[in-house]
């Protein structure tokens, strides 16, 4: 099991590449123990005239809450070699290098070296309708008119407190594993594109997107339930550019309903103590507006470009809107969302495969200046090379 983050650093040219795993033997006579502690804590950025990160529109600003943004730690530590591993999921846009400079940081002030770069994944899950201006990157800082720092620290400081939770609360347990395919909530906002595939390589695939979850299953070493981490591919776009309103969109909410059914419908949000990751993957093209994409006047977007044809007679993406199932992008978020949770819920009381084996990790930092594209990946049909 490798959940894969890339985290493209353009003011240094390089890629960040986090490899975590727990690598694991279905072997009835191995012999590993593990440690698992998990934690949760607020990220919710100013809520009020600040743009949001992820559609790229300087006129989409916060202006309330549909509801609060979280960041959910797993630590998972194997109790003969005393490695750990740190994964969080988090209901925001993406995450970048600028973050972890400072978690861990702010990790190791606290800890030492127990928490570092090479045992820490830092995940967003991709939500379009949380406040921008957390990076150091001018390139994705240009809608929200620079750096919000009162934003940044607020997601830095709860990412932090969020792990230190799953610090406190390590206990020795187990971890059980299963996967499905979950249909009915997602399609491929692309399927023009994919369709130039060569024809052998659509043939390997039953889907134009991976519908394959997995989730795993937390338990304490006395059956008490710890909770659960999900990846599911789906773009977190049910709520659309139209939106004013904080949100971690179908992601959010599968995580905030599944926690409400472990905890109790009287339990606060965010407060645990079952505590429910629904952790982004390979979503690129993978939409959960799956009634499909459409113009203002009703008609389809152009399938080739994603653009409606505006007043003025050109073209435009941003008049092209994926719509979702119900009536309103409010139904779409909890309807793809509860999809997710449902699904995840019936994996993790059916998960019968217990991981066992090392804790293994492996981090690099890989200089992507000067490199050579082949003539098969340029817009020219000409070799390239990348920016110094």
């Amino acid at each position: 099991f490798f959940p894969i983050t890339l985290c493209v650093m353009m003011h240094k040219v390089f890629i960040y590449l986090s490899i975590i795993g727990i690598l694991y033997l279905v072997n009835c006579n191995a012999q590993s123990e593990y440690r698992i502690g998990m934690g949760i804590w607020d990220v919710t950025g100013p809520p009020a005239e600040v743009n949001m990160m992820g559609m790229g529109q300087a006129g989409q600003r916060t202006s309330g809450l549909h509801f609060r943004l979280r960041s959910r730690a797993t630590i998972i530590e194997d109790i003969n070699t005393s490695k750990r591993i740190v994964y969080v999921t988090n209901n925001l846009c993406m995450t970048y290098g600028s973050m972890m400079q400072n978690i861990t940081s702010l990790l190791q002030a606290k800890y030492g070296s127990l928490y570092g770069y090479e045992n820490i994944m830092v995940s967003g899950e991709h939500t379009h309708s949380g406040p921008a201006g957390f990076t150091y990157m001018s390139l994705y800082d240009v809608t929200s008119f620079g750096f919000h720092a009162e934003n940044f620290e607020t997601i830095v400081n709860g990412i932090v407190n969020a792990i230190s939770m799953a610090h406190d609360n390590l206990v020795e347990g187990s971890i059980k594993i299963n996967n499905g395919t979950l249909l009915d909530s997602s399609i491929s906002r692309s399927s023009y594109s994919y369709g130039f595939n060569p024809q052998q390589e659509q043939d390997s695939y039953e889907f134009n997107t991976d519908k394959n979850m997995t989730v795993l299953r937390f338990e304490d070493n006395q059956g008490n339930e710890l909770g659960l981490l999900s990846w599911f591919a789906v773009h977190g776009t049910s709520m659309n550019n139209t939106n004013e309103l904080i949100s971690g969109d179908n992601k959010g909410y599968a995580a905030y309903y599944t926690e409400k059914y472990k905890n109790g419908n009287n339990s606060i949000p965010g407060m645990g103590p079952f505590i429910a990751g629904f952790a982004q993957c390979n979503e690129g093209d993978v939409s959960p507006n799956t009634v499909g994409a459409y113009c203002p006047d009703g008609t389809p977007c152009d399938p080739r470009s994603s653009t409606c044809v505006g007043f003025d007679g050109m073209e435009r993406v941003e008049l092209c809107r994926g719509i979702g199932p119900g009536e309103t992008q409010f139904d779409a978020t909890r309807i793809i969302g509860q999809h997710q949770a449902d699904f995840a819920i019936n994996l993790y009381e059916n998960a019968i495969i217990e991981l066992t084996g090392d804790i293994a990790y492996t981090h690099a930092f890989i200089n992507m200046e000067n490199i050579t594209v082949s003539n098969e990946y340029t817009t020219t049909g000409q070799s390239a090379i990348t920016c110094s």
